[in-house]
């Protein structure tokens, strides 16, 4: 992909993700007013209500429901959160024009000094509610629980790297962190999407497509991230090693790859044997997985091919990501098995080890970015 091709395909996705921002911001920022006045415009739930219908939005099983004794108790925390989230990816859009950016340095940093104020109370508020919940009641369950508790740090985390990527003067990382930043900022509103759809199969409740909506998720951040922070990297290709410095890897990579194999192989041996079945949710996990290794392997081999040494070097840092996710996923699932059931184990190592591996290999690439020139 040539840099025309690239700035074109910049354009178009940042308009497409300006349209669902201006959207849903309002949504978010609006969503807690109903717990403190009865009158408020409840724009989430009518929208809602009029994709999916009453009984899946509303009724037994949704967050109206399920929720009202939890989300009473945070309003006000939540309040917070949902208003200081809506301006936070209102911002982050903002940032990411890079005609702003080049035109107006100045106010691209102050704008970005406000954004981490922002951010920071935004996560503040979702934490005080874990805090306040336990994980037995928090909405799509235990999992679920852990799962926002990754999401909670790992934006923190990737915000407050970016800036210390900044001070250091470390541009490139900054970008490819703030992405990440940004995608983790999106979670509600891309989870809300994706109610929008699960929720059309018959007798889905609320509860059941948020549980797997958060599972796409895990699996879908770290990617999506991976392919903006391609997309907007124009550094030049032929500036990297030359491939004889990254010929021994090859066969490393190639025997993780297949030990890693084995190892899924083992996890699906190990649930059958524990559950005497397979359900949707061991379905989706491994339909996620078998996507992953596709893409990720596809777009290593591509880059090689095309002898694109940078990206082929970034891809490899998320393919060995991929290679030793099980491992941790083993490791999770025993670990957690001296406090829950053995199923619930297993959820909460499937929901939050893939985008916890995910993301530290993410991380490293983007600090790797300032040595691949």
């Amino acid at each position: 992909m040539n840099t025309i091709q690239k700035k074109r395909i910049n354009k178009i996705l940042y308009f497409l993700l300006l349209i669902f921002v201006v959207i849903y911001a309002p949504m978010s920022m609006e969503y807690f007013a109903k717990f403190f006045y009865s009158d408020s415009p409840r724009l989430w739930d009518n929208f809602f209500v009029w994709f999916v219908g009453e009984q899946h939005a509303l009724g037994v099983g949704s967050a109206e429901i399920e929720q009202a004794i939890p989300y009473t108790k945070s309003r006000v925390p939540m309040l917070f959160h949902s208003i200081f989230g809506g301006l936070s990816i209102l911002i982050a859009i903002h940032q990411f024009y890079k005609p702003y950016r080049i035109r107006y340095p100045q106010r691209h940093k102050i704008l970005g000094r406000i954004q981490v104020i922002v951010v920071t109370i935004t996560v503040i508020g979702s934490v005080m509610y874990l805090i306040n919940t336990s994980a037995v009641d928090t909405f799509s369950g235990i999992g679920f629980h852990y799962s926002l508790w990754l999401l909670a740090i790992g934006t923190l985390l990737s915000l407050y790297l970016a800036v210390w990527a900044i001070i250091k003067k470390d541009v490139l990382a900054h970008q490819a962190l703030m992405i990440f930043n940004f995608g983790a900022l999106l979670s509600a509103p891309v989870l809300r999407l994706e109610w929008l759809f699960i929720g059309q199969i018959p007798n889905m409740t609320q509860e059941l497509s948020n549980l797997y909506s958060a599972l796409i998720f895990g699996y879908l951040l770290t990617p999506a991230a991976i392919i903006v922070s391609r997309l907007t990297d124009f550094r030049k290709q032929t500036l990297c090693s030359p491939p004889s410095k990254l010929n021994h890897y090859s066969p490393f990579l190639n025997l993780g790859l297949i030990l890693s194999c084995l190892l899924y192989m083992f996890i699906t041996y190990l649930y059958f044997d524990l559950f005497k079945t397979f359900d949707a949710f061991f379905y989706i996990i491994m339909s996620l997985i078998v996507m992953t290794f596709i893409g990720y392997v596809t777009m290593l081999s591509l880059n090689k091919y095309q002898k694109r040494w940078i990206a082929y070097r970034e891809w490899l840092i998320h393919v060995i990501s991929f290679a030793v996710l099980p491992i941790f996923i083993l490791i999770n699932w025993y670990f957690f098995t001296f406090f829950y059931t053995t199923q619930i184990a297993f959820q909460i190592a499937a929901m939050t080890t893939p985008p916890a591996i995910f993301g530290l290999g993410y991380v490293y690439m983007a600090y790797s970015r300032k040595r691949m020139i």
